[in-house]
């Protein structure tokens, strides 16, 4: 069954610097360079529409090789990003990501629907922490993560994230 992580962050930074780092490869890779590693991504901003494949190694040990990254939404003026991921071992990563003004900084929420099968509880509880360390590594001034059994059924072919998301 699919499980849901809820990431939410707040930074002095303001909403649209925040959101330039979210839509670029090249703060995910900088920001998680001492856990994992992301071979053949390229360090430019996202395009919307376009598949991205990568080697991921996490702790120099666990592999995934042929991840793919599609990014089905990417809305400057929303500040909104959406993912559609997965390999031979995650079924489905589905990633929306979100930043909003609050007061003079803004707030950074993640929601994530991860499916892999039998291991799905790991990489769920792998994920929490990957997206903690990012948001630390980021400087945010507070960081909450929440996982939860996904209340919604997600099919291959049918979009995951309805207007109320």
């Amino acid at each position: 069954m699919a499980t849901e992580l809820l990431v939410t962050a707040q930074y002095a930074e303001d909403a649209d610097a925040m959101f330039e780092k979210a839509s670029s490869f090249a703060d995910m890779i900088e920001v998680t360079r001492k856990i994992s590693s992301y071979e053949g991504l390229p360090a430019l901003p996202m395009v919307q529409g376009r598949t991205y494949r990568t080697n991921v190694k996490v702790f120099g040990l666990l592999e995934t090789k042929d991840y793919a990254i599609r990014i089905d939404t990417l809305c400057k003026t929303m500040r909104r990003m959406q993912s559609s991921e997965h390999s031979e071992k995650v079924k489905s990563w589905k990633h929306t990501l979100d930043v909003m003004p609050h007061g003079e900084g803004s707030i950074w929420t993640d929601r994530v629907c991860i499916d892999a099968g039998w291991s799905t509880p790991l990489l769920v509880r792998y994920a929490r922490f990957m997206y903690l360390h990012r948001h630390t590594q980021r400087g945010a001034q507070s960081v909450t993560a929440v996982i939860q059994k996904s209340p919604r059924i997600y099919l291959p072919d049918v979009a995951a994230f309805q207007a109320r998301d």
